[in-house]
């Protein structure tokens, strides 16, 4: 059983950026995306498409880190028996105890270890989750919960979680459009980018 998250880079970029209270700016954008990564992922992620520049920087950041590696890794692992893939894609989901602790409106949405808190009290703390939140954490405990037990994720009156390669089960509230099997996550993390030699990485 594999996964990430949305938003995985937005705790990432945060820290770098706007926690030391200089957030990326539309001016710095196209400098520090080439300096990371060239020219072809900053074509790739166009500020437009973002909220924010640090948001921009983090979706690349995420996408590279941990949302293609995952996928490969799905891939991989499919030859040797089933491998069941899911993404936690909360994007109302709060930030965890620390984070919530710095009183900032930074929106992280379904950001790295963001989903440990739908299964366990995150550092002993219980979150805020809102009713959809409390549905959602149910069903991610049952999931975990039957492959623990017996090898096979389910949970009642949820779709299966998918067990062959680019398909994901992707994981949200109700009003968001609930547990739905995906096979669009390739796509959506530009994986076809970050998994061609084209790409030089300068960090």
């Amino acid at each position: 059983m594999n996964g990430a998250n949305q938003d995985e880079g937005r705790l990432f970029a945060f820290a770098r950026f706007d926690l030391s209270g200089t957030p990326l700016t539309a001016e710095q954008y196209p400098a520090v995306m080439r300096e990371d990564y060239g020219d072809e992922v900053l074509a790739r992620y166009p500020l437009s498409a973002h909220p924010s520049p640090t948001i921009a920087y983090a979706t690349a950041q995420g996408d590279q880190l941990f949302a293609c590696p995952a996928l490969r890794l799905d891939s991989t692992l499919a030859g040797r028996g089933k491998v069941y893939a899911y993404e936690f894609a909360d994007r109302t989901s709060p930030p965890f105890a620390s984070l919530r602790d710095l009183g900032t409106d930074f929106d992280f949405g379904a950001t790295h270890v963001n989903e440990v808190q739908y299964l366990f009290k995150h550092f002993g703390l219980r979150s805020p989750l809102d009713a959809e939140q409390r549905t959602l954490a149910r069903q991610m405990i049952q999931y975990w919960g039957s492959f623990v037990r017996d090898g096979v994720p389910r949970a009642t009156g949820q779709p299966a979680m998918p067990a062959r390669p680019g398909t994901v089960l992707s994981l949200r509230t109700p009003s968001a459009g609930g547990n739905v099997p995906s096979t669009g996550v390739h796509r959506e993390h530009q994986c076809n980018l970050w998994d061609s030699e084209s790409v030089t990485l300068n960090r």
